[in-house]
């Protein structure tokens, strides 16, 4: 049994490489009822998309607000 305070935050994350993956990604059933398990279990959630973006070498990395017409790049 996993007991949850009342004030607990949670993160749940997903990377995709673009929007089309996340939409493919969020049509499964799986998704369907993670989502319905967490309108049931907490009382307030959102969603924020970010757009993770790497330096060529990897060394170093930044995240910022995802704009829906970045899908094209």
């Amino acid at each position: 049994m996993v007991a949850v305070l009342p004030h607990s935050n949670f993160l749940i994350t997903g990377l995709w490489r673009n929007r089309a993956d996340a939409r493919r990604g969020g049509a499964g059933p799986g998704h369907a009822q993670a989502m319905r398990a967490a309108a049931r279990m907490y009382d307030e959630w959102f969603v924020e998309r970010l757009k993770l973006t790497v330096d060529p070498n990897v060394g170093s990395w930044s995240f910022s607000t995802w704009v829906d017409d970045e899908e094209a790049g």
